[in-house]
């Protein structure tokens, strides 16, 4: 499975719109796509009308190590080969909880469920939300490549620099 992470700092610069896009013109080619919503907002989630803010999203226990079959995480969307791990506003309190954890495997909590979906699926869709929270840092341990979606401005431009350099610092865990 190929995991492509859609990642920038600066929100509004269409990473969600990228994540959906691209899951949709990868199914339509045949592919089997899995879409990992990592923002708390959730917009994803929202476009795929899977969006619950009333319960734990499962990429909170993802992110938890909080289960134990990957399919009690994944939901179906309306496309065939199109699955997700849907997100809300839960996702914040995991990452907080990770930061406070004295644990080794911080930065591997996806891992596990990668290697598993990696026969079901042939890609993976990360949306991350404009931040380096423990959540992106996972999800760019187990990213082959990361789509930076820009507005061509002066501020986006000074921007990639630091998401530039962001990546080059996960590549320790990947």
């Amino acid at each position: 499975m190929k995991t492509i992470s859609i990642l920038n700092l600066k929100g509004g610069v269409a990473k969600t719109f990228t994540a959906a896009n691209m899951a949709y013109e990868i199914y339509r080619r045949g592919y089997r796509v899995l879409l990992i919503d990592n923002d708390k907002q959730g917009n994803l989630s929202k476009a795929y009308s899977r969006y619950d803010a009333e319960n734990v999203a499962p990429v909170t226990r993802l992110l938890a190590g909080d289960w134990e079959n990957a399919d009690e995480l994944i939901q179906h969307t309306e496309y065939e080969g199109i699955d997700i791990v849907t997100a809300n506003m839960s996702l914040f309190g995991a990452t907080w909880n990770l930061t406070k954890e004295d644990s080794e495997n911080q930065t591997e909590r996806y891992k596990r469920f990668a290697d598993i979906m990696g026969g079901f699926y042939d890609y993976c869709i990360i949306d991350n939300p404009p931040d380096i929270g423990l959540n992106v840092v996972n999800a760019l341990a187990i990213t082959d490549e990361v789509i930076v979606p820009v507005k061509v401005d002066e501020d986006a431009l000074e921007g990639l620099d630091i998401v530039t350099e962001q990546i080059e610092d996960a590549k320790v865990f990947n």
